[in-house]
């Protein structure tokens, strides 16, 4: 089974703090619709949640919203430091990514109509 990681969330399974998490997205099919598997971070637990604000919130770097703050469980700050790492390398290497292939496009575009558009168009860094 091919599984890439999604975006960063926190997610919570009943009894348990909200905890940082990385949704994976896989070709098999989900357990069923409206769930998402994700594996936390710092213990290498999967789970598989429901795809619901209750369950499932934006990490956005690891800002705590008040849904998240009114659960008194403790969290990890190690788990949290490690997905706030992870989050700043993917977004990173998605950046670069991005900047890659559109060169490379642009590039092929430019080939196909004699050169015209790379007179007309530059990349910055």
């Amino acid at each position: 089974i091919i599984q890439y990681g999604g975006r960063f969330v926190w997610a919570q399974v009943k009894g348990f703090a909200w905890w940082p998490a990385q949704v994976f997205h896989s070709l098999a099919p989900a357990p069923r619709p409206g769930y998402l598997y994700v594996e936390f971070f710092g213990t290498e637990q999967v789970a598989t949640v429901r795809d619901s604000p209750d369950v499932v919130r934006a990490f956005n770097g690891g800002m705590v919203d008040d849904v998240i703050r009114k659960c008194k469980r403790k969290r990890n700050a190690k788990a949290v430091e490690l997905a706030r790492r992870e989050e700043r390398s993917t977004r990173r290497f998605r950046n670069r990514a991005v900047r890659y292939y559109a060169r490379k496009a642009f590039a092929m575009a430019s080939v196909g109509c004699g050169g015209w558009l790379g007179r007309r168009v530059r990349f910055l860094a």
